[in-house]
């Protein structure tokens, strides 16, 4: 709910009141007009709306109420609050194996998405660690939810706290040189929730407010790095290096309501594209789906495979990509759009039941599953969510991406890592008690 709290805020009353105060110019930009957008909003939150129900009519279904204090008369306890996050277990007494193999498993996140930075780094480029793994995409995405999660935790002896300090250091340094004001905010937001319901540690907070104060006042920094031509082919230090350059210039003086307007209120702006598209009898159909359930063979097999949620298997035919073209022809740049406006162009007012239903049935089994997943719970919950991070009502070929590229590389590392424990327990035990009897 804080999440779906936070995207209504931001993304549906911050611009509207942002649209008041700036004369609605952003729009004009681009010819969307006043009816369009609040079409738009209208059937967004009817795809809110379906999505909320089919989450809450799962999760009583999974009897995730009787587990989590929903419904009456029932044992009570906290959702993803483990021993480690409750601070009632140190590392020198004895956890449960759910505990042990969750301290197990973010420690390796941790310790991969350090052998998969440094490919990033001037210094040790040519290494090429990890460079091209099958894994790496979802560990340097995983990386730094885990790494801020056992931050803010504080749980698991100094070097694990200095482990996940190191990623997080490195993840937000990554975002802030590549000028990725999204993943900052949602670095903060996250780091809010935390502060509220998991770990009370004031450092927390202060480092959530760091990251707002950071927004503000490098913001149009951050533009203009990513404005550059060479941008994507700049390595973080070089980039790092035009941010401070930029900074010395005093080039910093954009207008931040404005920069605010455009990153949360583009999402309902460009999804007029969407309505445009149907009203003109341009729909996806079950194109986008199609594409994505190849996502599974690796390219590497088969070179020619659809682009995920692509209606004709290019970069330009995804949605996000489409709408950006028919809001500003001639643009071949990608926009964030709203998940309910996208299931309008697939399946019109069918898809918006159907598909919005689906996320929610979907999400609610991710909160059921990981709940059992002990303090890596929370963390892999989080990494479902995206993009980035916070967005809990996927769309539904951003839903199979995520089984094939996300969940199933996640739950296999999770039970490898619980068999080899439970190996490494039994041999122990096995050993021991050997020793025990020659000992006699």
């Amino acid at each position: 709910m804080f999440i779906l709290s936070y995207k209504i805020l931001f993304y549906f009353f911050m611009p509207a009141i942002l649209r008041g105060v700036g004369d609605w110019a952003k729009d004009r930009e681009i010819g969307a007009k006043p009816f369009e957008i609040a079409t738009v909003y209208g059937i967004e939150s009817i795809s809110l709306i379906t999505w909320l129900v089919f989450l809450i009519l799962t999760l009583y279904w999974i009897g995730f109420g009787d587990r989590f204090n929903i419904s009456k008369g029932k044992e009570k306890s906290e959702p993803f609050r483990s021993p480690i996050a409750a601070g009632s277990v140190t590392p020198s007494e004895k956890w449960p194996l759910v505990e042990r193999v969750a301290m197990v498993f973010m420690v390796v996140i941790c310790l991969l998405y350090l052998c998969y930075f440094p490919y990033t780094l001037d210094a040790i480029a040519a290494l090429n660690i990890g460079q091209g793994s099958l894994i790496q995409p979802v560990v340097m995405l995983s990386g730094p939810i885990v790494g801020l999660y056992l931050f803010s935790v504080g749980k698991g002896g100094r070097l694990i706290f200095v482990l996940s300090m190191v990623v997080t250091v490195l993840a937000l340094f990554s975002y802030i040189t590549y000028g990725s004001r999204g993943q900052v905010i949602s670095v903060a937001l996250f780091l809010t929730f935390i502060y509220l319901f998991v770990s009370r540690k004031t450092y927390i907070l202060y480092i959530a407010i760091v990251g707002i104060v950071l927004i503000v006042m490098s913001h149009n920094v951050m533009t203009i790095v990513r404005a550059r031509d060479d941008f994507k082919s700049k390595s973080m230090t070089e980039n790092f290096m035009v941010m401070i350059a930029e900074i010395g210039a005093n080039r910093d003086d954009g207008d931040f309501w404005g920069a605010l307007d455009f990153r949360f209120g583009e999402a309902s702006r460009r999804s007029v594209g969407f309505l445009r598209l149907v009203d003109s009898g341009i729909c996806a159909g079950f194109n986008p789906i199609k594409s994505s359930l190849y996502g599974l063979i690796p390219r590497r097999y088969f070179p020619d495979k659809p682009v995920q949620g692509s209606i004709d298997g290019t970069k330009e035919g995804m949605g996000m990509y489409i709408i950006h073209s028919v809001m500003t022809p001639g643009s071949a740049n990608m926009s964030d759009f709203f998940t309910g406006l996208h299931a309008y162009w697939e399946l019109e007012f069918l898809g918006v039941f159907l598909f919005s239903a689906i996320s929610g049935v979907f999400i609610a089994l991710c909160v059921g599953f990981f709940g059992k997943f002990g303090s890596a719970g929370l963390p892999l919950m989080m990494i479902m969510l995206k993009p980035p991070w916070l967005e809990p009502k996927l769309w539904i070929s951003e839903i199979i991406g995520d089984i094939f590229h996300t969940l199933i590389p996640l739950v296999v590392l999770w039970y490898a890592i619980k068999v080899a424990l439970k190996v490494h327990m039994f041999w122990k035990k096995t050993f021991i008690k050997f020793f025990y009897s020659c000992a006699k």
